[in-house]
């Protein structure tokens, strides 16, 4: 699965349907080298979250302010 949109998925299940609108556009990902899962999501050097194994999401405050544009965060 392309990892911007299961991104997009999880932010959404967790956060309410339409918040994966306001994620920037330009972000990089770092994979685990072990499992090959998306280990970190970075926009502009910057942390925004890391993927949990139970498939919930450690945002930062930074992301948590980007998040927040949304009226359904």
């Amino acid at each position: 699965m392309d990892p911007i949109l299961k991104l997009k998925h999880t932010i959404d299940a967790l956060f309410g349907v339409g918040v994966s609108r306001h994620l920037p556009k330009q972000i990089e990902f770092f994979f685990s080298k072990r499992t090959g899962r998306i280990r970190e999501v970075y926009h502009n050097q910057k942390l925004l979250c890391t993927l949990r194994i139970d498939g919930g999401l450690a945002i930062t405050p930074h992301f948590a302010q980007i998040l927040m544009k949304s009226k359904k965060f």
